[in-house]
């Protein structure tokens, strides 16, 4: 199940990024001293459609519960200049919860969101090269790369690239309609 994050979830949320950056180091150029703190993320947790929203893959366990476990964030550009484009941020999908085609449909659902911004035109994102299969997804829903930084990141003596990718929505309005 999809659905935005609440405050109620801000500590699945903490929990759950903190586990990424164990899990998948290369996949991300920050470390995760940076991403712990919830007093940093409670004010991007509360759902402003416009502008911002978190969204949450939900798996139910064995006693019935809903578990957090997957993510993805959304942030639409402040600046004047720039509000015609958002940025998705921090996708990630916990091991038990891949294969099971959470990523894809948290971008589809964020998407679909996206759409219904008035004035919202293109969504951007980076990944790591290392991040294959995400890199193969965002193509496979229509992302295009539009440049690629070397070594932007190290992870000890590994280093990344950050490929820039981009999602016309006007374009993809007319895929859909």
């Amino acid at each position: 199940m999809i659905r935005p994050l609440t405050l109620t979830d801000l500590e699945a949320f903490v929990a759950l990024r903190a586990a990424s950056f164990s899990s998948d180091p290369l996949s991300w150029d920050q470390d995760a001293d940076s991403i712990v703190d919830p007093k940093v993320w409670a004010d991007r947790i509360v759902e402003k459609p416009e502008e911002q929203f978190l969204l949450g893959y939900f798996m139910t366990d064995e006693a019935g519960q809903e578990q957090l476990a997957g993510l993805l964030g959304f942030q639409r550009y402040n600046k004047t200049k720039r509000r015609h484009r958002g940025m998705v941020w921090g996708v990630y999908v916990s091991p038990v919860a891949r294969g099971r085609g959470a990523a894809r449909q948290l971008l589809r659902e964020c998407v679909r969101r996206a759409k219904e911004i008035a004035g919202l035109e293109r969504l951007n994102l980076t990944v790591s090269n290392y991040a294959e299969a995400a890199c193969k997804l965002y193509l496979s829903e229509g992302f295009r790369e539009f440049g690629r930084e070397k070594d932007a990141a190290r992870t000890g003596d590994v280093s990344m690239d950050e490929v820039y990718m981009t999602l016309d929505l006007t374009e993809a309005l007319e895929k859909t309609s």
